[in-house]
């Protein structure tokens, strides 16, 4: 059984903005719930493209993901490396824009969590915390625009 869950943000700002909030990922500790937030290895074509390898978190517990799609500005994908006991970890984050108004779909998928019986707790606090990320990131990105 895979745990898959979709969090969805609107954000007043033009999609180029919440596109360079969104990826780069030395900034994140300025908005987010992290103390932390590196770039540990440059994309293909800039920083944060493709096989780029992000850190996030707060000491000891940091997250690494590796970005594995990065389609500006409207899909970028990664999957994570360490950091969380779950296995096959990925999330997608489309940005479509309209009116004004940029919004992002950011959905999340894993196949399970070691030990198995913790899936469905790292499904319920992964799902809290994109919440809470996608709103942090939202309110930054507005401040920006």
């Amino acid at each position: 059984m895979a745990y898959e869950w979709e969090v969805v943000q609107t954000v007043k700002a033009p999609i180029e903005i919440v596109w360079g909030v969104v990826t780069d990922a030395r900034k994140w500790n300025e908005w987010g719930r992290f103390k932390k937030a590196s770039l540990e290895k440059l994309g293909d074509g800039h920083d944060d493209g493709v096989g780029s390898i992000r850190a996030f978190g707060n000491p000891p517990m940091i997250s690494r993901e590796e970005v594995v799609v990065s389609d500006a500005p409207t899909h970028q994908a990664y999957t994570l490396l360490s950091g969380l006991p779950v296995v096959g970890y990925r999330a997608d984050v489309h940005l479509t824009f309209a009116d004004g108004i940029t919004t992002v779909r950011w959905q999340s998928r894993f196949d399970h969590a070691r030990p198995r019986l913790a899936s469905g707790f790292f499904a319920w606090f992964l799902r809290r915390f994109i919440t809470d990320t996608a709103k942090r990131m939202a309110r930054h990105a507005e401040s920006l625009a």
